[in-house]
């Protein structure tokens, strides 16, 4: 650690010495089995002050000082906004290890809340990132989560992550551009030529609540995930994507490797809607992106299981799945429903939108072709919030008449829980398991009955 003096139960101002990255807590070179528990980091330096004039870029400079009440590098720019946590490893071939993030707190970081780069054995669990309504004049924000490079064997579980990026201005008489570089919520990358493998994200929450927050950002909250060998997504809840490509975007650089062995099992992913077209935003995009490229990707090797996709656009197509590669991937026993009964398309694979009869088709019919069990049915969640300013608040596990309730396949050689750490025995579809004292809803009362 050389940013911050510990002891003192004062808030500090941490400033920025003008070289190398910036960081409230930074670990480099070959560190091993340090664990960074219980801190709290808000309001870094810069955070209000990125990209926030001039040509919006990470070499423009052109920014205002120290705003009332908050700490501020006069003439910082992009370039040394300051990270919450970095963690950096001494080169590919020399790197930290066995590192842990746990019950931290991280509001209006002005770069990424963690940069983990050269890691292996990183353990990211039950933290709360995000950013932080302040007042009508400031939004705290954070513009990513975690940004992670040629790193091995990572874990990512059980955090809250939540309102990333604010698309309005801090001071609007000096403040002339959107925010820029919101990107991902989540940003993992390689150097195009050995993969990044091992990678584990489960049981996360992924949210935007704040009216404030829903104009659509650049790319996606699980991703950019570029050149990788080997990921489970699983057990994770998406609530109101507010992003370009999606809740979860994984896909090959176009480089010397290809991604490979993708799974994404478990997830339970609600749209409700943003500005910008939002209907036409899949959950997840995999090998491809909407104006094309980036499509180096094994997709025989990819698995798309036990899902819930459930979209609340009111127009436009609001399918769940595109998908763009060689290969056939394996999806099934996923359930997706519109409840505004729309014509909905279920997958866009390889540039061709498909109904899910069509899918099912095209991939050999059933019963041996794709998602012959999966349903256009709603899910019926315990309770779903009918504003999008609430989807904090809901709770999206099952009623006891789920039709999800006993429909998936067995995945326990991968993973037997669920989003809460709960056992798995029936293999419910969703994030959750269906536990009776989850469903708050009463049973109808009895109707036809007489007394003699």
């Amino acid at each position: 650690m050389d940013r911050w003096t510990t002891g003192s139960s004062v808030p500090q101002c941490v400033s920025y010495n003008g070289s190398g990255y910036p960081g409230v807590i930074r670990i480099t070179g070959t560190s091993s089995f340090w664990t960074i528990q219980d801190c709290k980091i808000h309001e870094v330096e810069n955070w209000q002050d990125t990209c926030i004039s001039g040509a919006g870029t990470s070499s423009d400079s052109s920014v205002f000082g120290c705003d009332a009440g908050y700490c501020a590098h006069p003439s910082a720019g992009l370039a040394s906004a300051t990270y919450g946590i970095h963690i950096e490893g001494a080169s590919p071939a020399s790197r930290a290890s066995n590192i842990t993030i746990h019950n931290c707190e991280m509001y209006a970081i002005g770069r990424y809340a963690l940069l983990a780069v050269y890691v292996d054995h990183l353990r990211v669990t039950n933290n709360d990132i995000g950013g932080i309504n302040l007042d009508a004049a400031h939004k705290g924000w954070t513009s990513q989560f975690m940004a992670l490079g040629i790193s091995d064997d990572t874990i990512i579980q059980y955090n809250k992550v939540h309102d990333m990026y604010a698309y309005i201005a801090v001071d609007p008489a000096k403040e002339t551009v959107p925010r820029c570089h919101a990107g991902d919520w989540m940003h993992f990358w390689t150097d195009g030529i050995s993969p990044m493998t091992n990678v584990v994200i489960d049981g996360n929450w992924f949210y935007t609540s704040d009216t404030t927050w829903k104009e659509r950002l650049n790319n996606s909250v699980i991703g950019q995930i570029s050149d990788v060998n080997g990921i489970r997504i699983s057990n994770n809840l998406i609530t109101n994507i507010a992003t370009q490509w999606g809740g979860i975007f994984v896909f090959g650089s176009n480089g010397q490797y290809q991604a490979k062995n993708i799974g994404i099992y478990n997830n339970t992913i609600v749209q409700w809607g943003i500005k910008d077209s939002p209907d036409t935003i899949p959950a997840i995009f995999i090998c491809g992106s909407p104006g094309g490229g980036l499509e180096n990707c094994d997709l025989s090797t990819t698995k798309i299981k036990n899902n819930i996709f459930l979209n609340y656009a009111t127009s436009g197509y609001g399918y769940p799945i595109f998908v763009t590669g060689s290969g056939l991937p394996s999806i099934d026993y996923n359930i997706f429903y519109n409840p505004n009964n729309l014509a909905v398309s279920y997958i866009s694979f390889n540039g061709t939108l498909r109904t899910l009869a069509d899918w099912r088709t095209y991939t050999g019919g059933c019963p041996t072709g794709q998602d012959c069990h999966t349903q256009f049915i709603d899910p019926k969640l315990v309770s779903v919030p009918a504003s999008v300013d609430a989807t904090g608040q809901g709770n999206y596990s099952l009623q006891s008449t789920s039709p999800a309730i006993h429909a998936g396949t067995n995945l326990s050689e991968m993973f037997t829980t669920d989003k809460k750490g709960a056992a798995r025995s029936s293999w419910d579809i969703g994030a959750y398991e269906y536990a009776p004292g989850n469903d708050t809803i009463p049973p109808a009362a009895p109707s036809g009955l007489s007394v003699n």
